[in-house]
């Protein structure tokens, strides 16, 4: 008998089960927010046993914030390497375009959590988000790339704040209106459309801060 809860208590799973459960519960929390998605659902969806998501994440809430906190760590530790490899302006901002893109471009499940979250003024989750960015040294890697630069006398002189702002709002900013965009501009061809859009804005920001 002791043997059997012994056995029962370690709940043996398959190797990547917790790495289904957080993609499954991202299409989830995307379509239904973090007090609409039901964890019967996402354990049927995910194929694994409900028990099996309590063992990993204890409660809906951590799991939501796995979900998040996965996403944005796994890409901020993306752009970071390319800020790191390269000290070329432009074949860093390239690799950075290339990140917004394979974050957002395909899927838009975070942008639609990220878009519910900003909607709520007193969002735990927005904070959470905005300190990931912070700890990570990803704004403050930027703004001394920026620094250096103009120094050098690559770019002339600007507001550092004001430049990282404008640089991720022209990454974002077709991602989170792409529906509209995509009606107004009649573009069938997304993906087309996205790769074009990685050279404009590459383009336009380098024009933008060139001497």
């Amino acid at each position: 008998m002791m043997e059997n809860q012994n056995n029962k208590d370690k709940l043996t799973v398959p190797s990547n089960s917790k790495e289904i459960i957080i993609q499954t519960a991202l299409v989830e929390f995307a379509k239904y927010g973090l007090s609409g998605a039901r964890v019967d659902r996402i354990a049927k969806n995910a194929k694994v046993n409900k028990a099996m998501i309590y063992y990993y994440f204890s409660s809906k809430e951590n799991l939501y914030n796995e979900v998040i906190k996965r996403h944005l760590v796994d890409k901020i530790a993306q752009l970071r390497y390319h800020l790191a490899q390269n000290d070329n302006l432009k074949t860093a901002l390239e690799g950075f375009v290339d990140t917004y893109a394979k974050a957002f471009g395909g899927d838009r499940n975070m942008i639609s959590i990220i878009l519910r979250e900003l909607a709520q003024p007193d969002s735990k989750v927005v904070i959470t988000m905005a300190n990931i960015l912070k700890e990570s040294g990803l704004p403050e890697q930027f703004l001394k790339m920026l620094s250096k630069e103009m120094e050098n006398g690559t770019i002339r002189s600007v507001n550092r704040e004001q430049t990282l702002v404008s640089f991720i709002t022209m990454n974002l900013g077709y991602y989170l209106i792409a529906p509209i965009i995509n009606q107004v501009l009649n573009i069938d061809n997304r993906q087309q459309f996205i790769e074009q859009r990685k050279k404009a804005i590459v383009d336009l920001f380098l024009k933008g801060v060139m001497v």
